[in-house]
């Protein structure tokens, strides 16, 4: 009999990992979609999700627009480091992300802003 696998999600219930990706995937896309990019208007919906991947592959890590900007552009995507302190913003105001800022140890760091992203849900 093959092993299987469940995950709790905030219930009391239990899934296959399978469910559970698929809650969490649909949660993730109605917030960010009718959350983030209907109430705000946003327009370059995959600007938004190229700087949403960024910052959840480096959660619990310090990272600033800058590094974001400069992620994109290896990609041969441009964006405004303006542009990713709004989406950050609205990430965070939209309980997705908590960001914070960190005491930087190098001058290059404070001037950069650098900041220490966490998610703020169990799921995501």
């Amino acid at each position: 009999m093959p092993e299987t696998k469940f995950l709790k999600i905030c219930t009391p219930i239990c899934l296959r990992k399978d469910e559970a990706y698929v809650i969490v995937k649909d949660i993730y896309n109605t917030t960010i979609f009718t959350d983030i990019v209907k109430r705000n208007q946003f327009r370059k919906i995959d600007q938004l999700e190229r700087v949403v991947k960024y910052a959840f592959d480096n959660i619990g890590n310090t990272f600033s627009a800058n590094s974001i900007k400069g992620f994109l552009t290896s990609q041969s995507r441009s964006i405004d480091v303006e542009t990713i302190y709004n989406y950050l913003s609205k990430l965070e105001s939209a309980y997705i992300l908590n960001g914070r800022s960190r005491q930087a140890t190098t001058r290059q760091r404070d001037s950069e802003n650098a900041r220490e992203v966490l998610f703020s849900g169990q799921g995501l």
